[in-house]
């Protein structure tokens, strides 16, 4: 796996490093999903493919590299030296590269993680030309967290919501106007039922139905019910569980299946998750 993960030296021979032959080739392009690293994790929905890595390049190796589409890069250990920021970046830092970014971001000492989101080309068409930038907006930070959590301990709907979250990060860095209404649009009423009744579609099968891009349709459904849509799928499936487990003759295997998780111990976990209880103890309290 490939990405921005490579360490720099920032020394008096970082100038001088900078003018190596190789360094003054044509730069490498990287591919939708790729970053100079080791993966410890990737997942990829439809519209992204998000990578936690681990740098492995030292600063003499890591060549300029252009990326032929947007990616965002938060860094989670390490110091961070990016053509964004005329400082050195540290923990929970965001950057984004638009499309075609040409640039040699790496870590002081090649040391470091990162988590990298690389965004496909029909989104990145979305996206404006220009310069990379450090994003310090707190929400997107959140944005960040929740993927975070979706990598670390993915159940039923963890594509969904990397999808979502995805798309939300991306849409903050689109020219997507705000809905001025304060009611929602009947498109997104039919994309809340969709998401209450047909559970197993995809974000960009749904967007398919309404006739919107899947961009507009995260951003909406942020701004008017304060969610993503893959949240408000988990939840749905959580008060399916519930109604379910009030009835003693399913058994929890037999809840896991009707609520649609994979198996027991997914729907165990999941419902922890969201309630802090598992299934058998939420239903002796409720029974």
């Amino acid at each position: 796996m490939t990405g921005p993960s490579s360490g720099a030296n920032l020394s008096p021979n970082c100038a001088q490093a900078d003018n190596l032959p190789y360094l003054m080739r044509q730069p490498r392009v990287l591919s939708y999903g790729e970053f100079f690293g080791a993966a410890r994790i990737e997942r990829r929905t439809d519209s992204f493919v998000f990578s936690s890595m681990r740098a492995t390049s030292s600063p003499e190796q890591l060549p300029r590299h252009s990326h032929e589409n947007g990616h965002f890069v938060l860094v989670l250990r390490g110091q961070y030296v990016t053509a964004a920021s005329d400082d050195i970046c540290g923990h929970s830092t965001l950057i984004f590269n638009p499309p075609d970014t040409t640039h040699r971001d790496r870590f002081v000492g090649g040391q470091g993680e990162f988590l990298g989101i690389s965004v496909s080309p029909e989104i990145s068409r979305l996206m404006p030309a220009g310069r990379p930038a450090v994003l310090g907006e707190a929400r997107l930070l959140g944005i960040l967290r929740d993927v975070r959590s979706e990598l670390r301990s993915p159940d039923a709907d963890s594509e969904m919501l990397l999808e979502g979250l995805g798309l939300e990060l991306a849409s903050r860095t689109t020219r997507l106007r705000r809905w001025p209404d304060a009611r929602p649009p009947k498109w997104l009423v039919e994309v809340r039922d969709l998401l209450r009744e047909e559970q197993e579609l995809t974000i960009g099968e749904i967007a398919q139905r309404v006739r919107v891009h899947r961009v507009h349709l995260a951003r909406a459904f942020r701004q008017y019910f304060r969610s993503t849509p893959g949240a408000f799928k988990r939840a749905c499936r959580v008060e399916t569980a519930c109604r379910l487990l009030e009835r003693p003759k399913y058994s929890l295997a037999d809840v896991a299946q009707r609520a649609g998780y994979c198996d027991q111990s997914q729907f165990t976990r999941a419902f922890k998750r969201s309630t802090g209880l598992a299934p058998g103890e939420w239903r002796r309290l409720h029974s």
